[in-house]
């Protein structure tokens, strides 16, 4: 049974530490702060996984694990992005677990699960104008808006949990522009190496989570299966006749 209760209180309570992180870390520039900032995400993603089920405990923990070679790989070395301080703050990894818990709960509100393909469609189509005008009217071209637009129409529209990856959308959406706007990470103007035109940030970043999203489900699946078999009790045969008791 879905508690309507936590599905609620788990995305504000995350959405509302994430704002104050990204303020702290716009106004204390110093690594110092940003490792505290970081050891506190992780202890507060804990506390909200403690009451998750296992499944949604394991796939929040695999995002983290991800999450960390991705935004190692984006960061440092494409550098597609950059962090003010440089590297990846310690609060970035954890930061992403709370993002995938929080898209699991928002997709089991009233307004997701009442129809959770109506809830998708409605935010492919505010992805699509956002790409649109990242295309046509904002004052930075985006090209790589307009890819991640493709990946993540095809995840809200052909996947099995369309209310998880519309809930995705909202929430690294008002991510984005929030860390964005207050320098905590800044999108390179062309991406190094193929020279796409970048947004700051890309309009429907959505689309890269939902490819990381999808990577964390398999994962976890995987691993879960794995632990599900070595806690099996072991199985005891029998011989099933009497030669089998002589041999």
């Amino acid at each position: 049974m879905i508690n309507t209760n936590r599905a609620v209180r788990v995305p504000i309570a995350a959405a509302g530490f994430t704002g104050v992180v990204l303020v702290v870390d716009a106004v204390a520039h110093t690594l110092v702060v940003q490792a505290g900032l970081g050891l506190t995400t992780f202890a507060v993603l804990w506390l909200l996984t403690r009451g998750a089920s296992r499944t949604d405990r394991y796939q929040a923990w695999t995002c983290v694990g991800v999450a960390t070679i991705v935004e190692l790989f984006a960061s440092v070395f494409w550098g597609v992005y950059r962090y003010r301080l440089g590297g990846v703050p310690l609060y970035v990894p954890p930061g992403h677990g709370l993002i995938y818990l929080s898209g699991l709960y928002v997709s089991r509100t009233r307004i997701f699960t009442a129809n959770p393909q109506l809830a998708s469609r409605l935010a492919v189509v505010a992805a699509g104008c956002w790409a649109l005008a990242g295309l046509t009217l904002l004052h930075r071209s985006d090209v790589l808006g307009a890819f991640f637009f493709v990946y993540f129409a095809c995840f809200a529209l052909r996947s099995s949990r369309p209310g998880f990856f519309a809930g995705i959308f909202l929430l690294t959406s008002g991510l984005e522009l929030a860390g964005t706007w207050l320098s905590d990470w800044t999108w390179a103007v062309h991406a190094p190496g193929i020279g796409v035109s970048v947004g700051n940030p890309p309009s429907v970043i959505a689309g890269a989570y939902c490819v990381l999203d999808a990577v964390v489900i398999l994962l976890s699946r995987r691993l879960l299966s794995r632990i599900r078999v070595g806690s099996s009790p072991p199985v005891i045969q029998f011989a099933h006749s009497r030669e089998e008791v002589a041999s």
